[in-house]
């Protein structure tokens, strides 16, 4: 499993805008940064404060918009206009940024709806797990199948389904067609009607751009034409679309090729950003970040512990833990003098579309950690979406991530590594140990089931257990509302589907006891040999093979805490139907 190892694509950070050559980003007027206050302002390239600072979070100006988030105690999200003033008011606890005139916007618990520019209702998307903004008229979005699994299709902006959700991952449309997975792990691409026009057969595969795209194929990348011919053929560790040309990786350093293949910068750098419209690009050299031009000569020599590409005629540096502004000759026009630059400045600047989703009140950070990984942003809590995945490199003996979970809810914490062997520590928001995991996810991976007792922040800990670095995944999943109810008996079925527990083909349960009862759990079947196991805060309590009648399990038990409980119905042998029963003695 190898991806892309500089910039860090989620699973909803649809495609690299201007990788592609053709697409220049706009001119940024109003960047948000974070003052000493810890509240995000927007100033101009010139350091003016333009609005005041007073914001959670803020992105960049799209379509006439910002989105924003309030502070205090219930911070809601909502869009100013460039005068500081809001144009719809904070109101939603997730939203996305503005994109072909919609956004998309969820209230409390509800689904997800669009809403336009004056903040009306378009349409409501029921029974959607997460959404994407639109892109040449279409938005992908998931669903949970019947038996658990993650599908994407697409809907136009009246909300009809145009592509019934079928496939594992999606990118998102460019040029009218869109990279996507199917259930065996490849990738192909559809055209607008979710027609296949090259067939599953890759590893990964990003969008294209003047009838180019990257895939990988046997852990290298090459470049494809719409016909699946390759016209580079696979041989670099990553790459990067940079108008006419590639951005490489080689034996763990960066540089260029024509369209070719042919190199034309040698492979040199720690780090490298794409040049995109500009004629400098930022690369990073011997711990320093600078800018070289495009026959891979030093314009501005490297001196800044963090760089972003030209905007404009502005670049933002970081120097001596703060950020400022530089011209086309290195030296400072605003000294730094800034906290830190909103995430969403960083994408916008190096193309990246924008990964505020209507799923979750937080946001990735991995852009951040990674490109400054060496430095002191080892120590970065990185922000993780429910049912979204991450695809990350470790480079540190561990990665930490935030997490947003809702009591009396089941989730599957999974990290999955082909490169080292996982590990994962689960904390609670003032930093108390809760549970880990080091093997029960199958092969190198880790995996943790858990029930919060109250809804909150937590802290994931993922790493390596002996120290290697690698490339890893990780993914945090609601299994499907399986609570039972006291002494009310369920009746359900495993089968060659179910996921896999401790060996077994299982199903997963919560339940909630409370310590002052007694109670009886029998799981029956007459199909297979049952197997019972009750735990709590991810951790075994009880469990039994053969304690009720026959091949039946049972497990009698006064709970040492009230609160919910997870229950394992599984097969110790055989497979079929089942029923499970929690009874009030």
């Amino acid at each position: 499993m190898k991806y892309l190892k500089l910039i860090y694509y989620s699973a909803i950070a649809l495609v690299i805008l201007s990788s592609c050559g053709g697409n220049e980003v706009p001119v940024v007027k109003l960047y948000p940064v974070e003052s000493s206050s810890g509240e995000y302002q927007y100033i101009d390239e010139n350091g003016r404060i333009a609005i005041n600072p007073q914001f959670r979070q803020a992105t960049v100006f799209r379509e006439g918009m910002a989105l924003v988030q309030t502070g205090g105690n219930d911070p809601k999200w909502g869009y100013i206009s460039p005068d500081g003033n809001f144009a719809i008011i904070p109101q939603y606890n997730t939203a996305t940024v503005f994109s072909e005139g919609l956004a998309w916007v969820m209230l409390d618990s509800e689904h997800p709806f669009t809403i336009d520019k004056r903040g009306r209702t378009a349409f409501t998307l029921y029974d959607a797990l997460e959404v994407n903004i639109f892109q040449e008229g279409l938005a992908a979005y998931s669903i949970i199948s019947d038996i658990g699994e993650e599908l994407w299709g697409f809907i136009d902006k009246t909300g009809q389904v145009i592509i019934t959700p079928q496939f594992a991952k999606v990118m998102g449309f460019r040029n009218g067609s869109c990279a996507v997975m199917n259930q065996e792990g490849k990738w192909g691409y559809i055209d607008k009607n979710g027609k296949i026009t090259i067939n599953y057969q890759f590893d990964y595969a990003y969008g294209f751009e003047k009838g180019r795209a990257i895939v990988l194929s046997n852990d290298n990348f090459g470049v494809i034409n719409k016909d699946g011919r390759y016209t580079i053929n696979p041989q670099f560790s990553a790459m990067i679309i940079d108008g006419n040309s590639f951005l490489v990786e080689q034996n763990g350093l960066w540089g260029w090729c024509d369209k070719n293949g042919k190199i034309i910068i040698n492979p040199q750098f720690i780090l490298a950003l794409p040049f995109l419209d500009n004629k400098m690009s930022v690369v990073k050299s011997g711990g320093k970040f600078g800018f070289i031009d495009k026959s891979g000569k030093f314009i501005v020599n490297p001196q800044f512990d963090f760089a972003l590409p030209f905007n404009n005629k502005s670049s933002i540096v970081k120097s001596s833990g703060k950020y400022g502004f530089i011209d086309r000759k290195g030296k400072f026009t605003v000294n730094p003098q800034f906290d830190n630059v909103s995430d969403d400045l960083a994408d916008f600047l190096l193309g990246i579309a924008s990964d505020y989703v209507a799923s979750s009140p937080f946001k990735d950070k991995s852009f951040f950690t990674y490109m400054n990984s060496a430095n002191q942003y080892n120590s970065l809590i990185l922000s993780l979406q429910v049912n979204r995945q991450y695809d990350k490199y470790l480079v540190n003996e561990s990665d930490q991530w935030r997490l947003f979970l809702e009591e009396g809810m089941l989730y599957s914490i999974n990290m999955m590594s082909d490169d080292f062997y996982a590990s994962l520590e689960l904390f609670d928001s003032k930093e108390n140990f809760i549970l880990e995991n080091d093997n029960s996810g199958g092969r190198y991976d880790a995996r943790i089931f858990y029930i919060p007792s109250t809804s909150g922040v937590y802290i994931l800990e993922c790493a390596s257990q002996f120290g290697e670095e690698g490339n890893y995944s990780i993914k945090v999943q609601v299994i499907p509302d399986r609570t039972l109810g006291i002494n009310s008996t369920v009746r359900e079925t495993l089968s060659r589907n179910s996921p896999i527990l401790n060996s077994r083909s299982s199903q997963i349960w919560s339940v909630y006891l409370d310590e002052s009862s007694f109670y009886q759990i029998d799981l029956m079947s007459s199909d297979f040999d049952a197997y019972l196991t009750l735990l709590l805060n991810g951790e075994v309590i009880y469990e039994d093979d053969d304690g009720g009648s026959g091949y039946d399990s049972r497990i009698r038990l006064r709970p040492p805490v009230s609160g919910y409980y997870t229950i394992y119905a599984s097969a110790y042998s055989g497979l079929g139907q089942y029923s499970l029963l929690v009874q009030n003695r």
